[in-house]
């Protein structure tokens, strides 16, 4: 179990979310800290003292920086639209068609391409 746990560890999918989680609740800080919006990029979450290297804010699949649609934007007030608004994303999906994102519930997950498509819509308006 331990070596089934390890190799999870180093594959790059689950560093992207695991990496990408810990973006999304340094967001989440800021935007509790600056009226309920978001930053207007992921790097001023490394200015505002958030975050701190040797974190990146790339994805490990494809070394692109992640796609944060949320930038710049106010944190929902509902649950329901916590749920269905996503932060960031990796834009290199895995071998099924899936893209690691985290949403402003907090969630880290895996959606669809035309999914994603469908929720950044909602992400930007």
């Amino acid at each position: 179990m331990h070596a089934a746990w390890r190799a999870g560890e180093n594959d790059p999918w689950h560093k992207s979310l695991r990496r990408m989680m810990e973006i999304g609740w340094a967001a989440m800080a800021y935007a509790r800290q600056h009226e309920m919006n978001y930053p207007n990029s992921i790097d001023a979450l490394f200015q505002d003292g958030q975050l701190k290297p040797p974190l990146e804010a790339r994805s490990p699949l494809s070394g692109r920086p992640y796609i944060f649609p949320a930038a710049g934007k106010k944190m929902p007030t509902k649950n329901k639209d916590l749920a269905r608004f996503v932060l960031l994303y990796d834009d290199e999906p895995n071998e099924e068609g899936f893209h690691a994102c985290v949403f402003a519930s907090g969630v880290g997950s895996a959606i669809r391409g035309s999914d994603l498509d469908q929720l950044t819509k909602i992400s930007n308006q």
